[in-house]
């Protein structure tokens, strides 16, 4: 679930490699970071997220949040809609809210 938590600051720190590949890479902070700084890379080719790291937790069974991208796969609309509620299932089973 998204809150919001007020405004964040999105600044642009410069240029580096991240999985082997050519990104941008920005701070992220603010209030709605809950005053906390974390980073992520963009990759520069293709401008989808390489890594995100935060210390601000958004689950409460964690105490920081990484998104680090694993693969990249191309998905009709129906297989995609397949994906999220086989993942979905999957997560809810995880934390035994099924």
């Amino acid at each position: 679930m998204l809150l919001y938590k007020g405004k964040a600051l999105i600044e642009y720190l410069g240029n580096e490699k991240r999985h082997d590949v050519d990104c941008r890479k920005y701070r992220i902070s603010g209030k709605g970071m809950e005053n906390q700084a974390g980073f992520f890379w963009v990759n520069i080719d293709n401008g989808h997220f390489e890594n995100f790291e935060h210390p601000h937790r958004d689950n409460p069974g964690w105490d920081s949040f990484k998104f680090d991208l694993r693969s990249i796969e191309e998905m009709t609309k129906t297989e995609w809609k397949y994906f999220i509620a086989v993942r979905h299932k999957e997560m809810l089973q995880q934390s035994g809210s099924d």
